[in-house]
């Protein structure tokens, strides 16, 4: 099943993430298998993250949830809230096709 996590940061939570880039970055790359597209949300100019964004293949909701809730910006405490929404694959041939009508 695919998933899409959005993560939201904690209020002035900039140092916490800075305290634990390394290690989020070695958890992504270990689950890269799962973790299929990852990156921060910035809302600014200044380029400071707010939370981040994941694309996530796993067996079902329970193996997402763990997945999100065992990196390291939940643990250490940047990430304050995770909303993961399920993503349908296609069922039929046509349920990517789009039609232009003129």
């Amino acid at each position: 099943m695919l998933f899409i996590a959005r993560f939201e940061d904690r209020p002035a939570a900039q140092h916490l993430r800075v305290a634990n880039q390394a290690a989020h970055d070695g958890y992504v790359e270990a689950h890269k298998t799962h973790i299929l597209v990852s990156g921060p949300l910035r809302r600014d100019d200044l380029g400071n993250p707010v939370g981040g964004l994941w694309y996530i293949n796993a067996d079902n909701r329970t193996a997402a949830e763990r997945l999100c809730h065992e990196a390291p910006f939940w643990t250490a405490g940047p990430w304050d809230k995770v909303t993961l929404m399920c993503q349908q694959a296609p069922t039929h041939a046509y349920a990517n096709m789009r039609i232009a009508c003129l």
